[in-house]
């Protein structure tokens, strides 16, 4: 789940929708999906089941009338915080809607390291008499940071990296996180 709590998905994603009315029946069904970043996927369609089934599973009882469809609508947002409303609209008018929120972050994380000590030795310019730091900075949509390691290729070990603060927004939603590293050689 995201940071709001809501479903994260690494792709697209279907939302399955099921309309039951046993009265009336069911005359249609509209969707919107809105998205504050990636607008250009945001969608409002509506099915009318008497002129289509629109890609939907409906079934007519003995009086013509549909008492239930199934189907499901294809989520391609990339953003936090999706909504998503169905409603449907029986025969007599009447009206019910539901709404979701999910996230979809379809963007890896952006890892950016600058060596912040880069006073070397007078004589020997890749050796350092003092601790070294380093800035690490992430940006990512979604970011957690217990899965920051930095790695020691010779020892071949991994240390966790804690201590990560907002620096600011980044593009598409993301957001960027830094924190200073010191090691010694």
């Amino acid at each position: 789940k995201d940071a709001n709590g809501y479903y994260l998905y690494d792709g697209n994603t279907d939302v399955s929708i099921v309309l039951t009315d046993s009265f009336s029946g069911i005359k249609s069904v509209k969707w919107e999906i809105s998205a504050t970043y990636d607008t250009e996927n945001n969608e409002t369609k509506e099915i009318s089941f008497s002129e289509s089934s629109g890609g939907f599973k409906t079934d007519k009882d003995s009086d013509g009338l549909i008492p239930k469809a199934e189907g499901h609508i294809n989520v391609k947002n990339n953003s936090n915080s999706i909504h998503v409303t169905a409603t449907m609209t029986d025969n007599a008018g009447n009206t019910s809607s539901k709404d979701i929120y999910l996230s979809i972050d379809k963007h890896s994380p952006v890892i950016e390291t600058e060596l912040l000590n880069t006073a070397g030795d007078a004589t020997y310019s890749n050796y350092y008499k003092d601790n070294q730091f380093v800035k690490v900075t992430v940006s990512d949509t979604n970011f957690n940071g217990s899965g920051v390691f930095l790695a020691n290729t010779e020892e071949g070990a991994y240390y966790p990296v804690s201590g990560f603060q907002y620096v600011g927004d980044g593009e598409n939603g993301s957001k960027k996180y830094s924190t200073t590293v010191s090691y010694t050689l």
